[in-house]
């Protein structure tokens, strides 16, 4: 049976403004604080935070403030966010977590100058911050601003010139330009961020990623290249610079950088797959087939391997074999689909009972 009374209206009994003793403030406010809560699961949110609001103000609680604050700005209600900003900021000025909410509600006002003010007021200084925190910010920050639209790429703009040496400060700019598809800025920002950290791996990473989502392989690859070089021992991202070539249609230098990767690390089963996968995709079964059976050969990889030895078999319209490989997946993630694959061989033998078995 459906609730009618989260259909009814909100009557909210006025409290009286703050006379009386302490005892009876308190129970205003803690009264103001149950039809805020109500009014929060009614739905009726600016109304919330309004409430929340007049409960601060009675209380001079800096939480309650707080609440006032997030709830306000979640109702996109300015008058109430900035009430309730400046009520917090007077009750606990010291806060250390307040900015990004300073700096939405600037955001909000259109004053960016003020919202820059306040971001290089907070973040620590380069030379005396560690490195974590610092990009933690950022994020933070980001987070906060992402749901306000194009308008925060000027502003993070601003931010990265203000902070020209920091790499975090024109990732966080790359990042919010990705998000809006605003592929120019995000390369120049991500270009900007390796220039500042050459280590950096995800600016690559999201570099290359923006030229392959606008289907520029060539470009995208050309950068995987240059991390390759940059990162010589990284085996993980040769694996992830050949299976680019490999989509661009490069199979033969995708293969050749794999078979120089196994021939130094021999031991490496990911490489071996990655091979024996490109090369029966390729159609070169000979080589696919050695890779796969050295591959069954590893506990941990029999079932795997054995499925797509079965898909190279029926390639070969070998059904037999393909069976037989088919049956060592059992128990595996690939059983079911071995199952199928094996209804479909006795199908198209005609052994009908078999298939339906």
């Amino acid at each position: 049976m459906q609730d009618s009374s989260a259909h009814e209206s909100l009557t909210i009994i006025p409290a009286s403004s703050g006379a009386g003793s302490a005892n009876d403030q308190r129970a205003q406010a803690f009264y103001l604080l149950i039809q805020a809560e109500l009014a929060g699961q009614r739905g009726k949110v600016a109304e919330a935070g309004k409430l929340y609001l007049r409960a601060a103000k009675l209380s001079r609680d800096p939480q309650t403030a707080e609440r006032a604050v997030k709830i306000a700005l979640l109702a996109r209600d300015a008058t109430t966010s900035d009430q309730a900003l400046a009520l917090w900021i007077e009750l606990e000025p010291q806060n250390a977590t307040r900015w990004p909410m300073e700096v939405l509600v600037a955001v909000r006002r259109q004053n960016d100058a003020l919202a820059l003010k306040i971001i290089t007021q907070h973040l620590p200084a380069q030379e005396t911050a560690r490195k974590e925190p610092r990009n933690e910010q950022y994020q933070q920050l980001l987070a906060m601003l992402i749901h306000e639209g194009q308008s925060i790429l000027p502003l993070l703009h601003q931010l990265a010139q203000t902070q020209a040496n920091d790499a975090e400060a024109w990732f966080t700019l790359a990042q919010a330009a990705l998000n809006f598809k605003e592929w120019d800025t995000a390369r120049a920002a991500l270009r900007k961020t390796i220039h500042i950290e050459p280590t950096r791996k995800d600016a690559y990473l999201l570099l290359a990623e923006s030229y392959f989502s606008q289907n520029e392989a060539t470009s995208g690859i050309d950068v995987l290249s240059d991390m390759v070089q940059q990162f010589p021992k990284d085996q993980r991202l040769r694996l992830t610079y050949a299976r680019a070539l490999h989509e661009a249609g490069r199979t033969q230098d995708a293969r050749d950088l794999l078979r120089a990767m196994l021939k130094k690390s021999p031991n490496d089963q990911d490489l071996r797959f990655a091979l024996a996968l490109m090369a029966l995709e390729s159609g070169d079964l000979n080589t696919a087939e050695r890779e796969l059976k050295i591959l069954n050969r590893n506990k941990d990889r029999a079932a795997t391997a054995a499925y797509y030895l079965g898909l190279l078999s029926e390639q070969r319209d070998q059904n037999d074999a393909a069976m037989r490989w088919y049956r060592q997946t059992q128990g595996s993630e690939f059983a079911i689909e071995a199952l199928l694959r094996m209804a479909q061989i006795d199908m198209h033998a005609g052994r009908t009972l078999e298939a339906r078995n």
